[in-house]
């Protein structure tokens, strides 16, 4: 739908809305790729490989299914 052809005034978007969004958007990335380097660190924890394999797993189902609105 073209919203250039609906009637109506509507307010330019400021900065710190563009800032929001693009931090809703960068949000479920951010924190997979966080937690992919919180346990790739050498923590000395026994099957660390697989526990960062399940890590990043686990945020791809969460975020697939609660993705940010």
């Amino acid at each position: 739908m073209n919203t250039d052809r609906l009637p109506g005034i509507r307010p330019r978007q400021s900065i710190w809305r563009r800032l929001d969004m693009a931090a809703r958007r960068c949000f479920p990335a951010s924190t997979t790729a966080i937690l992919l380097l919180i346990t790739a660190a050498p923590l000395g924890l026994a099957g660390q490989p697989e526990l960062q394999q399940a890590a990043a797993l686990s945020c791809v189902f969460f975020w697939s299914l609660f993705r940010p609105a």
